[in-house]
């Protein structure tokens, strides 16, 4: 209760410019050594940290604390207090497959598509992997992005003639002028798996999950083109594999990557990611940590595999942002089912059904947790395909998503009511229309989350 009086002193107006008062910031340390003095239990500890965010959902400022062997706050709350809670939190993100994005698939064309993107109202760009694509067990004549064959090189194929020759340079200047746009960049990082024939397959296969004449294999059949690292069995990780792909991260933190949209992280131990962010905070104390979550019918599978995947609520006390994906399937048979209805009370009790599915997995979640938003992705449906091709029904979801808690992120095409995904595994350019139907609702839809940010940090 002090606390909160403190924060009410300091802060009635929930003001992030008063909360970087520094006499907050040396009151909220008092009140967290008088807790740790009194010998108080972890989960009281706990709760009188998760009451205060409660209260400052704009908290900027990490109170570094610990020392003490039983106080387990450093290594369980810490990221939660170290949220960038305001502007990413109602940042709108723009996903990218450069290779699909335009005729030539390049980052120069993803450039030249920089003043739309600010008129929409994008605040971050989000890349799908943008490294070299393995050869070996490939799918489709190009294979998936998320095949890679080195983590710490850039497909060169993405490169643009009026940037850099060299990959990794001419990725640089593309943050560079993104940054200059005012856009954040996040990359995609894929660090459960690679292709067949990567570099670290090749220099290290007992990282991986091997085969009994000693081969790395991928424990999911439909993921024919990867191999899997080894993170589980061994009881711990590998120290050797956590700190290659740490060095990696490191390294693309320092090139300026603003930060990571982590592919199927609960297959990656939390404790892992915990290191990870420790180590990139050193370069870069902003970066932003966004986990994909998986639903919950592939979690009760994985984990009567005998795997320790965490759930969403684990997941979310070590990242920013988890993917709101527990009941998308219901949205999707709604979006899909409601079309046709022609009983008003069915779909209206249809959608208090969703309403109350997404408010409780929300009530599930720490306290500050962030859940991404969106209709549409790589993995899913065209929300117009999902919504039988009604631009309006279309429209009204991605308000849902958009006036929601949490990031909103929408898939390139979206803005230009694209029905169609595109490939992952072929040349399968985005066939724009131009006429960008949607961009003038994003963009208004944009400009109110931006004015009323706090209201999405609830």
């Amino acid at each position: 209760l002090e606390l909160i009086e403190e924060i009410e002193l300091f802060n009635p107006d929930c003001s992030p410019a008063v909360l970087s008062d520094q006499r907050f910031v040396a009151k909220l340390r008092d009140h967290l050594e008088s807790l740790r003095n009194h010998s108080f239990s972890s989960s009281v500890i706990n709760a009188a940290i998760a009451l205060t965010l409660s209260h400052t959902p704009d908290l900027y400022y990490v109170v570094e604390v610990g020392g003490h062997p039983d106080w387990e706050i450093k290594s369980q709350l810490l990221p939660i207090l170290r949220r960038k809670v305001g502007p990413m939190r109602s940042a709108m993100i723009y996903q990218v497959f450069v290779r699909n994005f335009s005729p030539h698939g390049t980052l120069g064309e993803v450039i030249n598509a920089f003043p739309r993107l600010r008129q929409l109202g994008v605040d971050v760009i989000y890349l799908l992997p943008i490294h070299p694509i393995g050869k070996e067990c490939r799918k489709g004549t190009l294979g998936s992005p998320y095949a890679i064959s080195d983590f710490r090189a850039i497909d060169p194929s993405l490169r643009d003639g009026n940037l850099s020759q060299d990959p990794v340079e001419c990725f640089r200047e593309f943050l560079l002028l993104a940054h200059q746009q005012g856009f954040k960049v996040v990359m995609d990082v894929v660090l459960n798996h690679t292709s067949p024939d990567s570099v670290l397959a090749t220099k290290h296969p007992e990282w991986f999950i091997r085969d009994n004449n000693g081969k790395p294999i991928t424990r999911i059949p439909a993921w024919s083109d990867i191999v899997m690292f080894d993170w589980w069995s061994k009881g711990s990780f590998s120290t050797e594999l956590a700190e290659e792909l740490i060095d990696t991260l490191v390294m693309w933190a320092k090139i300026a990557i603003d930060g990571f949209r982590c592919d199927v992280a609960p297959m990656v131990p939390l404790a892992f990611w915990r290191q990870a962010r420790e180590a990139v905070a050193k370069i870069n104390s902003q970066a932003w940590w966004l986990a994909e979550t998986w639903y919950v019918h592939a979690a009760r599978k994985h984990r009567a595999e005998g795997q320790q995947v965490p759930s969403h609520a684990e997941v979310a006390l070590v990242f920013d942002s988890i993917y709101n994906h527990d009941f998308f399937d219901h949205w999707v048979r709604m979006a899909n089912s409601s079309q046709s209805d022609r009983d008003e009370e069915s779909t209206r009790n249809k959608l208090q059904t969703w309403i109350a599915l997404d408010v409780l997995q929300g009530l599930n979640l720490p306290v500050g947790a962030s859940r991404m938003r969106f209709t549409e992705n790589h993995d899913h449906e065209r929300t117009l395909a999902t919504c039988l091709d009604n631009e309006t029904k279309a429209g009204a979801w991605a308000a849902y998503a958009a006036f929601s808690d949490g990031p909103w992120l929408i898939y390139a095409g979206q803005e230009d009511c694209q029905r169609k995904r595109p490939n992952l595994f072929e040349t399968d350019s985005i066939p724009w229309t131009k006429e960008f139907k949607l961009q003038p609702l994003f963009s208004s839809m944009a400009e109110i989350r931006r004015a009323h940010w706090q209201v999405f940090c609830k």
